[in-house]
């Protein structure tokens, strides 16, 4: 079956909270996770169609993390390329970009070249500090939470990959979360957004391409198969370039009243570089008592980088 790539561009009425459950406690995400996205995403659908459309949507369909668009650039996250022989001031200056445009990703990890200019502001945060319960201890633990507002001209963007069928559905789904909300603190005004879709070859995020020999970068957080992680550690024994990623541990909680949490998972960060064009995984991670199906979705959109040397 063919797929359809869709470019989703949000313009969010107020800001947006971010997760606050990051591995530590006092720690706080840099962004919004495909898998929050796909939280709404689900339960948008399963307002609008039967089970087994949200079931497809979730397990077949393809969907970045949040990224941005300011006037008519891209942004994604800096890829993960090692630095190797470059000056530590060098590395330093990198790591401050950590939203990279789209037209500059190829100079970047191939020749390890950064954009001209100072990175660009997007968004600015908000950070409050509040108290919580700790459940074994019945304790006040500090409470870390963050609101990302967007800076004026500046939208949110996701990119998806989905079966030509499910296109209208995933679309129908996205305008209804927009109306409800995507996050946390909604009823606070929080994560209420329109709208307008493109497809993906008016915008550089193009299609998925068909050379699978290729470099690619992860949109979203990616689980490799048994078989991608064996390639992927065969290809960097054998220092093939370019390769380059992190591990990073996702985790939250079901249910729009609920507090179940789900299972932690452990996969690759978004901006992960690998050698090959890969798919990845979905996993049902679904905890007792959740009442209703919960899956992972490691199975990001990736930004061919063959033909952007």
């Amino acid at each position: 079956m063919t797929r359809k790539r869709i470019v989703c561009v949000l313009e969010f009425l107020s800001g947006i909270r971010a997760g606050g459950l990051a591995g530590d406690l006092d720690r706080v995400e840099g962004g919004i996770h495909a898998s929050t996205v796909w939280g709404g995403v689900g339960c948008a659908a399963s307002r609008l169609f039967p089970g087994e459309i949200v079931d497809r949507l979730t397990k077949e369909g393809s969907l970045s993390s949040l990224l941005w668009k300011k006037g008519d650039v891209y942004y994604i996250p800096r890829p993960l390329v090692p630095f190797s022989n470059v000056s530590p001031e060098k590395r330093k200056a990198a790591r401050e970009w950590t939203w990279i445009p789209l037209q500059g990703v190829s100079d970047f990890v191939f020749n390890g070249k950064l954009p001209p200019l100072s990175p660009e502001p997007l968004f600015r945060e908000e950070r409050q500090r509040s108290a919580a319960v700790d459940r074994c201890t019945n304790s006040a633990v500090p409470y870390f939470r963050k609101r990302i507002v967007p800076l004026e001209r500046v939208s949110g963007v996701l990119v998806a990959d989905m079966p030509d069928d499910l296109a209208a559905s995933f679309r129908a789904a996205m305008a209804l979360l927009g109306d409800t909300g995507l996050g946390g603190e909604r009823s606070s005004g929080n994560g209420h957004f329109s709208v307008h879709f493109l497809d993906g070859e008016q915008t550089p995020f193009g299609h998925e391409s068909g050379d699978f020999r290729e470099p690619a970068v992860a949109l979203g957080a990616f689980l490799p198969t048994e078989d991608e992680s064996a390639r992927i550690r065969q290809c960097a024994r054998a220092g093939e370039t370019p390769i380059g990623y992190e591990l990073t541990r996702i985790r939250g909680f079901t249910g729009e009243s609920s507090d179940i949490s789900k299972p932690t998972v452990t996969c690759l960060s978004a901006g992960s570089v690998i050698p090959f064009l890969p798919k990845g995984r979905t996993i049902d991670i679904t905890p007792q008592f959740a009442g209703h199906p919960v899956v992972f979705n490691g199975m990001p959109p990736f930004l061919s980088l063959a033909g952007r040397n």
